[in-house]
């Protein structure tokens, strides 16, 4: 399926934007046949006709949604091949992967710290003007995201996101 028709199809499904990166060319295509082979049951059509039936008919694109959602083991199986990825990378310099994972564990919740303390600060000397508050505080909730989920992404690298992770390598 075209990069154009796999664009119109993706704004249904916000999930699956991230999905689509150019270094993980192989996973986006295996996504990229399954939402197009969606699309098509969904709509009878291929293609830019199948995106421009889903954009005339609100229930359609409805459906079309719920049936990529409820198809998401193909999700499941890219966030595990992006982890085993990562792991047999892992394999080829540990020293680098693992100086790195130290130095994301041992600062991030310091500065993740200091973060709250600014957002803090802020909300006391900016409480005048509403508007640089917001961008302020939306700012620094960004980044704290940011830092927490690189956090958890190591823990999940190293010791596994769940259960559910064991049963999907299986």
């Amino acid at each position: 399926m075209d990069p154009l028709t796999i664009l119109g199809l993706v704004k249904y499904i916000p999930d699956l934007v991230g999905m689509f990166d150019s270094k993980k060319g192989e996973q986006a295509q295996k996504i990229s046949d399954t939402v197009g082979k969606i699309a098509e049951t969904i709509t009878g059509n291929t293609g830019q006709a199948a995106v421009d039936m889903l954009e005339k008919d609100p229930a359609l694109a409805y459906e079309f949604k719920l049936a990529v959602m409820s198809n998401s083991n193909v999700i499941d199986q890219m966030k595990l091949d992006n982890v085993n990825s990562a792991r047999d990378m892992y394999k080829v310099n540990p020293e680098r992967a693992s100086k790195t994972a130290e130095h994301i564990m041992k600062y991030n919740l310091i500065i993740v710290f200091f973060l709250v303390i600014m957002n803090i600060v802020a909300v006391i000397y900016l409480k005048e003007d509403a508007a640089v508050l917001a961008i302020v505080s939306n700012f620094i909730g960004i980044v704290l995201h940011a830092l927490l989920n690189e956090r958890q992404s190591v823990v999940n690298f190293f010791f596994g996101s769940s259960m559910g992770s064991k049963n999907k390598s299986k």
